[in-house]
């Protein structure tokens, strides 16, 4: 699986169920959502990387809260 897009940025409001980014496998592009509501603190994963199922790719919280 490679993360092709972000489709939401650092600092924008998710709400659970929301699109985050889309991902490529061997047969179809699909879209990540996310799992929980806030704010997207930080991409972990840059476009174009291989992941796989179950790697953090983001971190959700609070405004304000510091990812380290």
């Amino acid at each position: 699986v490679v993360l092709l897009n972000w489709l939401k940025k650092e600092g924008e409001s998710v709400k659970r169920g929301d699109p985050l980014c889309e991902v490529q496998t061997d047969k179809a592009v699909a879209e990540v959502e996310s799992v929980a509501q806030g704010v997207l603190l930080k991409q972990v994963i840059e476009v174009e990387t291989e992941i796989t199922v179950g790697t953090v790719i983001a971190y959700v919280g609070e405004p304000g809260e510091v990812v380290a």
